[in-house]
């Protein structure tokens, strides 16, 4: 049985239930899909023409759909996305644009409730999934039957200096520390549980791109809730793991990328800092012990280092002091990280 959740859930989908999408084009192979690729966009065509090619490219047997949400009203970019990618007259494929914007996450939910597969996986106009992702996600749920969802481990594609720059450990010494730390999160297996409390110290799978699960839980648990921003994909998997079995693939199996964007905003910045450790207040006593809560200002100087170097925005100590109501602690990143290995968070 799953444990008591902190995390009340409500329908984040009726929010805009209102403003209907509409089907702009349908492609000709239509059948029940197993799975559905939902892809949200907003103005960012050259981007979505690499998620969808990457999401078309799938080496899958059992029927898939890609479709595209895009949340610009006055949108064109089904003509272009055809006239770029003609195969998509022939493929699983659906293009719908919303009447209205409704948000980031109202159409993150728009995506979730469209699809017609049993399973979903949401991908983000600026992010790739790998040839393989779909095969090898589905070959996990069958070795070990009994998943209800399950993420990828991903690389980032760093494209702030204009160059795309993946993510590796570099030398020698630390690709071998790195096969050692898997060896030891993963003990040999594909994949690895993920209780609701491996997400109080923050989100060791990063953001939802990578996750398969079945779409009646994803309603279930209500979706994405936008008064959560910043952090209401961080909110979603810890829902998503209280109430259902939620694994970690061990295969990097997509591509993130960062680019100059929002987040570096000190704003933005102090939301990801506020809404964690409401989370973390939340789940105190409930999910984890509740002297849990004695590492938060360890935790936030950890989560600042973690976001300067990701977005490049930081914000001040008296801004943490007072948005937090924590003391500000200096980054003691191998405390921190033995602390949450001795607690069995890692």
């Amino acid at each position: 049985m799953p444990s008591p959740s902190p995390l009340e859930i409500r329908d984040a989908f009726a929010d805009w239930r209102h403003i209907p999408s509409k089907l702009v084009f349908e492609g000709g192979a239509a059948r029940q899909p197993l799975l559905t690729i939902a892809i949200p966009t907003f103005r960012r065509f050259e981007l979505l023409v690499q998620a969808v090619e990457s999401a078309l490219g799938q080496a899958f047997d059992p029927p898939l759909e890609v479709i595209v949400v895009d949340n610009d009203p006055a949108s064109s970019g089904c003509e272009a996305l055809l006239a770029r990618l003609p195969q998509l007259r022939h493929a699983n494929f659906r293009y719908y644009v919303n009447a209205e914007n409704i948000g980031m996450f109202g159409n993150w939910n728009r995506c979730i409730e469209l699809g017609r597969g049993i399973w979903h996986t949401l991908l983000n106009d600026d992010d790739l999934l790998d040839r393989d992702f779909s095969r090898r996600m589905f070959a996990t749920f069958s070795e070990e039957p009994g998943w209800d969802a399950l993420i990828c481990r991903k690389r980032t594609l760093d494209q702030r200096g204009g160059e795309t720059v993946p993510s590796k450990a570099s030398g020698s010494g630390k690709a071998a520390l790195r096969r050692a730390y898997l060896e030891a999160r993963f003990r040999g297996k594909a994949a690895r549980h993920l209780p609701a409390s491996k997400f109080f110290f923050g989100s060791l799978v990063g953001n939802t791109v990578g996750l398969v699960a079945r779409k009646d839980q994803l309603i279930a648990i209500g979706g994405y809730y936008p008064e959560e921003y910043p952090s209401a994909d961080h909110y979603f998997m810890a829902r998503l793991a209280t109430h259902h079995r939620f694994g970690e693939v061990r295969h990097i199996l997509a591509s993130i990328r960062i680019a100059e964007n929002e987040s570096a905003r000190p704003e933005v910045i102090r939301g990801f800092l506020l809404r964690n450790q409401q989370l973390r207040e939340r789940m105190a006593g409930v999910v984890v012990p509740r002297w849990w809560l004695r590492f938060s200002p360890l935790t936030v100087a950890r989560h600042r280092v973690i976001l300067r170097n990701m977005f490049g925005g930081d914000v001040t100590d008296e801004e943490v002091r007072v948005a937090l109501g924590l003391p500000v602690v200096p980054d003691r990143k191998r405390l921190f990280y033995g602390i949450c290995a001795t607690l069995g968070v890692l």
